[in-house]
């Protein structure tokens, strides 16, 4: 399981999460990110809408469908595969910060949050 190693938050016109990792981990230096842009979901169908995870330069929109968060570990589900990361390394402010983010992208229930 990759350890995080730092989090960046945007919550701005664009929601963002991004998870930072070593280089030479699976997402490296170049990270994980979780975005959702609710200004310009009007523009997408209704299955297309929702929080994405934006890792890849493909134009397949891969949406978040579970988040599972614990004191230690964090676990994101999407349809072609889920993803479990180490967050032990990091403070309470960010934990704080990650729930609060993910609670603000998923305004509408589009997936499930589970804080465990």
């Amino acid at each position: 399981m990759d350890v995080v190693n730092f989090i960046t938050v945007e919550d701005g016109r664009d929601l963002i999460l991004s998870f930072s990792f070593d280089d030479g981990t699976e997402f490296g230096i170049d990270g994980f990110t979780i975005q959702r842009t609710p200004d310009l979901e009007y523009v997408l169908q209704p299955h297309e809408k929702g929080a994405s995870i934006d890792w890849t330069d493909d134009d397949e929109i891969i949406l978040v469908t579970n988040v599972e968060l614990s004191a230690d570990v964090i676990r994101i589900y999407s349809r072609p595969r889920n993803y479990a990361f180490d967050i032990s390394g990091l403070d309470e402010d960010d934990r704080k910060r990650i729930m609060k983010i993910l609670k603000k992208m998923n305004f509408d229930d589009k997936f499930i949050f589970e804080i465990q």
